[in-house]
């Protein structure tokens, strides 16, 4: 896979680029690639998070892993948005409910 180097990041920029990453929870080089396919169109968009909204989230902001519970939040409400988009289908009949595979597969795993 192609390397990329960015050479005389105005430090201001770094920063803003740390954050981010942080605040979505990758790395600055996942960030940044990210950010390219974003603006390339081959990644779909998402709603950036508010800067401040570790700060302005309610209630204590107990850290897991570097992560405020806002973020846990932010991230929660992105994922669930991005699966409810989804397009819905209708099983086939006669199609095994999930809990029953389930219940199924931990039967033969004990």
């Amino acid at each position: 896979m192609p390397a990329l180097q960015v050479k005389d990041c105005p430090a201001k920029t770094y920063e803003l680029l740390r954050e981010c990453s942080m605040r979505e929870n990758r790395s600055i080089s996942q960030q940044t690639l990210t950010i390219i396919e974003q603006y390339l169109g081959l990644r779909v968009s998402e709603p950036h998070s508010d800067p401040n909204a570790a700060h302005s989230a309610s209630g204590p902001t107990s850290s897991i892993r570097g992560v405020s519970s806002g973020d846990f939040e932010t991230k929660r409400r992105r994922a669930l948005e991005r699966i409810n988009a989804l397009p819905s289908f209708d099983l086939p009949e006669g199609f095994d409910c999930t809990a029953d595979l389930v219940a199924a597969a931990r039967g033969e795993r004990w």
